[in-house]
């Protein structure tokens, strides 16, 4: 057989494997280079992940971030002032800002397109243990604690 019909990998064609007292070296031989080139992919698969892992990292700061939660709806008019307030708020990389649009006010006609049944069942389960006697709009919660003052609140947090 030709050297160009060899696969390169592994070489089953090759006919010094069935000569007698060359089968096993054969064999080895075609196994050897097949697990020399996974082991080189392997190895060039390995480099490329710590090669990864040494350009891209993150690092949280000393201290704790404060999380601000914001329960609002497109429904309720007292919510407008709180939604710029905490649209302040997402500007600094220190605060982490989130806003969840809850669903009870839609069936009073007014239909909130961000509003989720999760988010409402959210602020339920928050309201056991942040301190609020009721769920309301809006809310705010600063790190689990109902804050009915956010708008005395100084920003930066």
């Amino acid at each position: 057989m030709s050297d160009a019909r060899r696969d390169p990998l592994f070489d089953f064609h090759d006919a010094d494997r069935f000569r007698p007292g060359r089968a096993c070296d054969g064999a080895v031989r075609s196994i050897g280079r097949g697990a020399f080139a996974l082991a080189t992919i392997g190895l060039l698969g390995a480099a490329a992940t710590v090669r990864a892992a040494d350009t891209c990292s993150a690092k949280s700061p000393r201290h704790a971030v404060p999380v601000v939660e914001l329960y609002t709806s497109e429904g309720c008019n007292s919510c407008p002032p709180a939604d710029r307030w905490l649209s302040r708020l997402k500007t600094d990389p220190q605060t982490i800002a989130l806003a969840f649009h809850v669903d009870y006010w839609d069936r009073l006609g007014w239909k909130d397109r961000f509003a989720s049944p999760a988010y409402t069942q959210r602020q339920a389960e928050q309201q056991t243990v942040n301190g609020a006697r009721f769920s309301y709009t809006p809310q705010v919660v600063v790190d689990g604690v109902d804050r009915k003052d956010w708008p005395s609140i100084a920003t930066p947090l």
